[in-house]
């Protein structure tokens, strides 16, 4: 495994992309031109091989003409024996029209009819014919030269216009080849030499140049990334596109390592704010909550000691003061919740979420009582990874709304689960008033209301501070509801722990990256 590990990062590093390209596109150009080159060399070759046996042949022609016409056939043999042990030909031929061999350099051959596809070519077509073939297993460049009758020959021959042999030379073609096949060998000698010292020139040239540089941006970046230090700085001192990108990456971490600092700055003046705000709630709390109390009471002591010496009017006044201290207290209580939601740490663990429902069926079990409501339950309740307290609130607070806003003779609520394939999804259903559609997302907002404070009490407060907490567990909630049918309040949570684990400390170990700590 690391072997192949090893192989996939070599194949896909940069050097070795430059490399392959680099050699690929040696490869083709060199190539070509060596290519080209020897198929130029090769024609000049066979060029140059067909006009020597050209040559030869109007030679032979000329030694032979002045015998034929004096009728001197044995001088014509004897001539094209002496002729054929020229080192360069292979074959020395007088054939008739019919392709028969009459004189040859070889006395054997004569009588013989001619095999040579130069020969039949230009008997059928009466032009000279030059080609590479194979003659009796050697391999010649073949020259056919046709032997017109002419005036001369008219004595013996008559007057009728025609062709009266073929003179076949054929020079060896083997040597020739032998000749390419040493070019081609040095050609290709020559060829990897350059290729191997033009790829080494470049190579060493994309070391210094490319990949050392890049290299160090990489190694910085990887070092930034890893370990959060933004005061690493590249040393690129080319005055090419990669010191460019050099002196802009050492820019853009000094403008990182600046925002940071910033950052850092900002969030310490926002926890000593945010400090000074808890310590001012829990004091407002404190002093707002006594007076109110003194308010209660005394509210309480004149209705009770001076009731029969007021009227109507001013027993009014009284319970409308009573009424208000209490409101005012149950907002403060609220307000208070919500800020131990969203400043205080959350405890994560494993709990039966049957376990968390009896303990919610607590907070609000006189109410249902005293509205006789029918209570049903799921079975097979998974365990759930969470901040128990918290979530005994989220029940109890939904079961508190469906029992405060329930107006049926034969009330119900039912809990209930939905095994997701990512998450867990509970709901909470009454029968109750519900909800116009339009106000699905209005009543998770902070106190709103949608009915008369004196029809059902309460602040608006409990739907946002269970939404805020469904959120820290990093799940949703939500309401299906339908005016005069009930309400169906809906919220998840992940089933990977690893949404959930360490919540804290990854907020921890984001601090520890921005402030440039290692791990």
């Amino acid at each position: 495994m690391a072997a192949e590990g090893d192989k996939s990062t070599f194949l896909g590093s940069l050097r070795t992309k430059i490399i392959l390209g680099i050699c690929l596109i040696l490869v083709i150009t060199v190539g070509t031109f060596i290519y080209v080159g020897h198929m130029f060399r090769a024609r000049f070759l066979l060029e140059e091989e067909e006009k020597s046996a050209s040559r030869i042949s109007h030679a032979v022609m000329r030694a032979i003409q002045y015998p034929m016409l004096d009728g001197e056939m044995e001088e014509v043999q004897a001539i094209l024996q002496r002729m054929n042990l020229v080192e360069d030909i292979s074959v020395l031929n007088l054939c008739d029209s019919s392709g028969a061999i009459k004189y040859s350099g070889i006395p054997d051959n004569i009588g013989k009819i001619s095999e040579s596809e130069t020969v039949k070519n230009a008997l059928r077509i009466n032009a000279v014919v030059k080609d590479i073939e194979r003659y009796e297993g050697e391999k010649i460049l073949g020259h056919a030269m046709p032997i017109p009758n002419e005036g001369a020959c008219f004595k013996c021959h008559g007057g009728e216009k025609k062709i009266l042999g073929v003179l076949l030379v054929g020079t060896a073609w083997e040597p020739v080849e032998k000749k390419l096949g040493t070019i081609r060998n040095q050609e290709i000698f020559w060829f990897i030499v350059c290729i191997v010292l033009a790829a080494g020139f470049i190579l060493i040239l994309l070391h210094y140049l490319v990949i050392i540089p890049v290299g160090l941006l990489t190694r910085t970046a990887a070092l930034i990334a890893k370990k959060g230090d933004l005061s690493s700085r590249v040393s690129i001192t080319a005055n090419d596109e990669i010191g460019h990108l050099g002196i802009a990456f050492n820019q853009m971490t000094a403008n990182l390592e600046k925002s940071r600092d910033e950052l850092l700055q900002a969030r310490a003046r926002l926890e000593a704010r945010g400090k000074e705000l808890e310590d001012f709630t829990y004091i407002v709390s404190h002093d707002l909550k006594e007076p109110l109390r003194g308010i209660t009471s005394f509210s309480q002591f004149v209705i009770e000691d001076y009731g029969n010496k007021l009227d109507e009017e001013g027993k009014g006044y009284l319970v409308s003061i009573k009424s208000g201290a209490g409101r005012l207290k149950k907002l403060i209580d609220d307000l208070l919740a919500l800020s131990r939601v969203t400043r205080s740490e959350f405890s994560f663990q494993t709990t039966k979420a049957s376990e968390i429902i009896e303990e919610a069926i607590k907070w609000v079990k006189y109410s249902l009582d005293e509205k006789n409501i029918e209570l049903v339950i799921a079975q097979d309740l998974p365990a759930i990874y969470c901040d128990k307290t918290r979530m005994v609130g989220v029940f109890a607070n939904l079961l508190s709304n469906a029992i405060k806003f329930m107006d049926k003779e034969n009330p119900s609520i039912e809990i209930g689960y939905q095994n997701k394939a990512d998450c867990h999804q509970f709901y909470v259903k009454d029968n109750g008033i519900g909800i116009e559609k339009q106000y699905h997302q209005k009543i998770f907002e902070m106190f709103q209301r949608l009915q008369k404070r004196e029809e059902y009490g309460g602040t608006g407060a409990g739907l946002h501070i269970a939404q805020k907490i469904m959120e820290m567990h990093h799940g949703k909630i939500w309401v299906e509801s339908e005016l005069g049918i009930g309400s169906t309040f809906y919220f998840t949570l992940p089933k990977k722990k690893e949404a959930l684990r360490g919540r804290n400390e990854t907020i921890q170990r984001d601090s520890d990256i921005i402030g440039g700590r290692q791990s």
